[in-house]
């Protein structure tokens, strides 16, 4: 099942991540000890790679949504921007908690 997110160009379709394939308990033993706090741009940041639309943090570990026709694939910042494309994209788009809708 997907669920899909509304950004200013697209809806993107949002698969299911490796933790919504685990067993509920173990899923819910893990998101106990670090939930993930995922933020949704205002503006996405065109990059070589694609369209970046938001960015995830799951305890330590800061991943980056890059938008494909398959849906968002969480990747890390440094494989697909630069450290003054992140501060650009940082000053220039408003991050929330709930992605863009309607």
């Amino acid at each position: 099942m997907h669920s899909y997110i509304r950004t200013p160009r697209a809806a993107v379709a949002t698969p299911l991540i490796a933790d919504d394939r685990e067993p509920a308990l173990q899923r819910q033993a893990g998101n106990a000890r670090s939930p993930a706090q995922t933020l949704w741009a205002s503006r996405p940041l065109a990059v070589r790679a694609g369209r970046l639309i938001a960015v995830r943090l799951h305890g330590e570990d800061l991943r980056v949504g890059l938008a494909t026709p398959d849906g968002v694939r969480w990747v890390r910042p440094e494989a697909v921007l630069t450290s003054p494309q992140a501060q650009a994209w940082a000053e220039t788009s408003a991050f929330s908690p709930g992605g863009r809708r309607g």
